[in-house]
Formats: structure tokens, C-alpha cells, sequence
């Protein structure tokens, strides 16, 4: 207290409490926590809104979570993405949106090959058939030259 009976609030301590990390809201956010997690040695993942530099993070953390993020799901996360975006939930969306596109890309190349398929004439279809089965063939009497499986 001070002399005039108010509290002295610069004479407190410091609360000896963190906020719980936010947790992850969907499986690309959880998937990218425990990641980051495992690269900086944690044994909690991160809060998604917790900053990943702050969290101990440097470059080769971000570059090897940028590989990470590629094995897992194809997309390609740029580095400056986590510098300019270094939370989880933020990169997720970055990743989800990269997964969108490529869903959306495949479908447009499943639609493309069906239509290629239905232009083709009966003769075609069976010219193709024929193709496909001489090819398995040839894979299976190499297998069996080498002494492989089939």
C-alpha cells in the first residue's frame, strides 16, 4: 500500500499464471502443433496463436517445418510465410488453402480424362483395353524373368 492507502500496484509481483495455449481447431492445425513442437524438443505442442519464433523457433526449425509441411501435404509453404505468419493457425490456413487447390485441380484433371474417355469411339476403348493388358502382361513376365513378385 502506499502512504495515501492505494495500492501499489509497480510493488506487486508479477502473477505466477500463463494462459493455456490455444488449442488446435482442426486436424491440419493439430498435426502442425505437435510438428512444431517436436522441432523445438516440447513436450506440449504449441498454442496455435502462440508466436513460433517466440517460442524458441530459428531458421533451420522453419526450414525443416517448410519439408515437413511438403512431405505431409504437398504443398509448398515459403519461409517468408513464416516470418510473416509465424503462428500455427495462420499457416494452417495458408496449407488448407494450398490443399483446396490441389483437390480443386484434381477434379478438374478427373473430369478432363472422362471426357477424353467418353470422346473416344468403341474402337478406341478396345484399342486401349488391349493396350493396358499387354502392358500388365509385360510387367508381370519381367517380374517373373527377375525373380520379382508380381
Amino acid at each position: 500500500m502506499t502512504s495515501d492507502g492505494e495500492v501499489d500496484r509497480a510493488a506487486l509481483p508479477a502473477p505466477g499464471w500463463a494462459p493455456a495455449p490455444a488449442a488446435p481447431a482442426n486436424p491440419v492445425e493439430a498435426a502442425m502443433a505437435r510438428i512444431w513442437a517436436d522441432l523445438l524438443g516440447a513436450t506440449e505442442p504449441a498454442g496455435v496463436h502462440d508466436n513460433l519464433f517466440g517460442l524458441g523457433g530459428g531458421s533451420l526449425a522453419a526450414v525443416r517445418f517448410v519439408a515437413w509441411v511438403a512431405d505431409t501435404y504437398g504443398v509448398d509453404l515459403a519461409l517468408h510465410d513464416i516470418v510473416g505468419t509465424p503462428t500455427i493457425a495462420a499457416l494452417a490456413r495458408i496449407v488448407s488453402a494450398g490443399l483446396d487447390r490441389a483437390r480443386s485441380a484434381d477434379a478438374a484433371a478427373d473430369a478432363a480424362a472422362e471426357a477424353a474417355l467418353a470422346a473416344l469411339s468403341d474402337e478406341e476403348l478396345d484399342d486401349l483395353v488391349r493396350a493396358l493388358f499387354a502392358a500388365r502382361d509385360r510387367r508381370r513376365a519381367a517380374g517373373k524373368t527377375l525373380g520379382g513378385a508380381t
